[in-house]
This record gives structure tokens, sequence and C-alpha cells, in this order.
């Protein structure tokens, strides 16, 4: 269950919005309003629990059984799971795919609702007489869930052979999934809705990045390095270089003599796509000096009367 899609909100709402959403809602689909109405009855459960999801989520962790002591406005109780719906993946991504952004199919394993008995666990199922199918008893002006079928509304004669009687199935999902331009090392991607599929609610997919290097261009800091071979004439006399950005563009940098290995050169603009915008960090080039192997006796007769 997305429980702001449930109140016709988004992850954003206020809880202000929450309260106005709820109020509106319950009222309109309340079992004194709707006598007899088995589809407003199952609809008012479900605005409750999401009600209760946001403004109480503390409730639903870790919970496996009904706690006497949690009551919500309408004093509507639900079983909770001590299950997380949530699943996590690490996917590895290298920097010019994070770079350019980039679809992957991924195959996701996890459950959903049983096909077979929708989640209910049972083959067969028939009205709780105890509540006539309303899924809770009403006591004065509250509404108590019934605990004879756990506020189902039904009960179950026949176990479910395809899922075992546990309500869900496993599946490997295959999912097609947009990874952005930009993407950070360790940052997570959420897709809403593609995790576990209980009957009460739905899970989120959290997909953690690791981003690796791709030839020359690593990350450091979320900052994208590269590195220049710089001939060692060039190193005693300075003058230009060129470097070549991760989109392949070519970009002249002046540099002075006798500038040492390991110097970090830093272009404006031509680093890391920042996600969400059109700008870019600055691209970072470290120098790596080539020493020549030199073995002929002539250069190397002249560089000891230069004292090099």
């Amino acid at each position: 269950m997305n429980p702001y899609a449930v109140l016709g909100l988004n992850q954003n709402s206020s809880l202000d919005d929450v309260e106005r959403a709820y109020r509106k809602l319950a009222l309109q689909f309340h079992p004194d309003r709707n006598p007899g109405d088995s589809e407003a009855a199952s609809k008012f459960r479900d605005i409750q629990e999401a009600y209760d999801r946001i403004k109480k989520p503390e409730n639903f962790r870790n919970e496996q059984h009904f706690q006497e002591g949690f009551q919500s406005p309408f004093d509507i109780i639900f079983p909770f799971f001590n299950e997380d719906p949530n699943i996590l993946m690490n996917i590895t991504l290298n920097v010019q795919e994070a770079y350019f952004g980039i679809n992957k199919t991924i195959h996701v394993p996890r459950k959903q609702i049983c096909n077979m008995c929708q989640g209910t666990r049972f083959k067969q199922t028939i009205l709780c007489g105890s509540c006539g199918g309303q899924g809770f008893l009403k006591k004065g002006n509250n509404h108590l869930r019934c605990k004879e079928c756990s506020g189902t509304g039904k009960l179950g004669t026949h176990k479910c052979d395809n899922c075992h009687a546990t309500g869900h199935i496993k599946i490997n999902a295959e999912l097609t999934v947009t990874f952005p331009p930009g993407l950070k090392d360790n940052s997570v991607v959420r897709l809403q809705g593609a995790g576990h599929q209980f009957r009460q609610f739905v899970g989120d997919l959290l997909i953690k990045l690791k981003i690796i290097s791709f030839n020359k261009f690593h990350l450091l800091n979320d900052e994208l390095h590269t590195s220049i071979e710089l001939p060692l004439t060039k190193f005693i006399l300075g003058g230009e270089v060129e470097i070549t950005d991760i989109e392949n563009q070519v970009i002249s940098v002046k540099i002075l003599p006798n500038t040492p290995s390991g110097t970090k050169l830093r272009v404006k603009n031509k680093g890391m796509k920042i996600a969400g915008t059109n700008d870019k960090t600055d691209l970072v080039a470290t120098i790596n000096v080539q020493i020549p192997d030199i073995t002929d006796v002539n250069i190397i007769s002249k560089l000891k009367e230069f004292g090099i």
C-alpha cells in the first residue's frame, strides 16, 4: 500500500494535507453513511490504515501481532507484518553510464500476491459470521476490528496450494530502470511500488549504485578525474597540452616549465554532470610525467653535460 496514493496525495504532501484528505474520505466512506456496502467498508479500512501509516509509522515496524494499546481515531486496528516490504539491490554502473544516464534491464526477486487466492491464503472463503463480512464490529460510536477474521471480513475454509497458505508467491520480475545522468557513487534510486507486494501494502525497490572507472576516467569525492601523460620535453619546456574529456572533446591547457608529476589541473565545467540540472563540476586532470627509457650513449652523454 502507498498510503499517500490511497488518500489521493503525493509523497510531498504536508500533514495538514493528510488530515484534510483523511477527514473528507473517512466521512464519505464511513459505514454509518454506507450501511450494507461492503465496497465502501473495504475502502474505509484502506483509508484508515493509510492515515495510520503516515501519522504513526512506528507502529508498522517489526510488528506481527495485534497490539491492544494502539487505537486509531475510529479504533480500527489492522494486523501488521514483520517483513520489510522494501527491496535493496546493488547495481554497478561505469562512470560513462553514470555521466550520460542509461536504461538497464534488471531482474528483481520479489514476492507478490498469490494469483490463485489473491493473498487470502485460502482457496475458498466465506463471509465472517461475527462481523457479517464488514471486517469490523460496531461498539457504540466506535468501529473495532473484528478479531475473528482479522479485519478481512472473510474466513478461509481450504488452504491455498499455490502459495502454501502464505498469501504470496516468489517471482523474478524483469524491470527496465532509467538511470538519469549525473548520479553519484553510493546514491540510491527509489522505484515506488516495485518492491514486495502484500495485500496490506506494496514496498519500494531501492537501488544503491556503485560507480566504477571507465577508460581514464573515475569518480573521486563526486568529482570526475582523468590523467595526462606528459612527455619529458613538455615537462622541461612547458607549453600547450591536450586533455580529452568524457564527451571525447579535446581541450588545450597551458602548463609551466618543470610542472611536477602529480600536479592536478582543473578544467571548469568539463567534469561530472550534476543530476537534475544542466550544470557540470570541474574536470580534474593529474599530470604524469613520462620518463623515457634512454639507452643511446650520445643522449646520455649530453644529459650529463647539462647535469641532468
